[in-house]
């Protein structure tokens, strides 16, 4: 019996190893290489972070990865802050790019809209660098269950951006 019991709680305690991470709460999380729940992007090889795909911006794709969510899907509480970390490779100094975070209501009419530069936190081209970036959502009612926020990065020049492993952390 106990010999039992013991497989059962070490096929239970391996079960959990293969479910599927499903990402929801206050912290999300992407090195490009599964992408459930995110919007489409291009990937590339050539630079990465980590992994085997990176999140590639140039002339024709401006836009890359975004993370689109209602508010209730994130906390019952009101979001205060969106912490957003990530690494950056910029081709040149003369390369522009932003992180923009995006709400809207339900009837999408922009309430809120923030782009920081990128470029104004990578010092050095073809490196890999770090990116610390918080948003402070002081805005009343900003936050509300049926608000939408979306947060990507631009790509405003003609040059390549590369993005990896992007973490983004919402503080209640």
């Amino acid at each position: 019996m106990m010999k039992q019991i013991a497989c059962f709680l070490i096929l239970f305690a391996l079960s959990g190893c293969f479910r599927n991470n499903k990402q929801k709460g206050l912290v999300y999380y992407t090195d490009f290489e599964g992408v459930k729940g995110w919007t489409q992007t291009l990937f590339s090889k050539n630079p990465v972070h980590s992994g085997v795909y990176s999140n590639r911006l140039d002339s024709t794709h401006h836009f890359g990865l975004t993370l689109k969510l209602l508010f209730r899907e994130i906390s019952d509480k009101p979001v205060k802050k969106v912490k957003i970390s990530f690494w950056a490779y910029l081709q040149d100094t003369t390369t522009k790019g932003k992180l923009v975070l995006e709400i809207s209501d339900f009837h999408k009419q922009n309430l809120f809209w923030v782009a920081k530069h990128i470029e104004d936190y990578v010092s050095k081209p073809n490196a890999w660098t770090k990116v610390n970036l918080e948003f402070t959502l002081t805005k009343e009612n900003i936050s509300a269950s049926d608000n939408i926020i979306s947060i990507y990065p631009w790509n405003v020049s003609k040059s390549e951006i590369y993005i990896d492993d992007t973490r983004i952390e919402f503080v209640v």
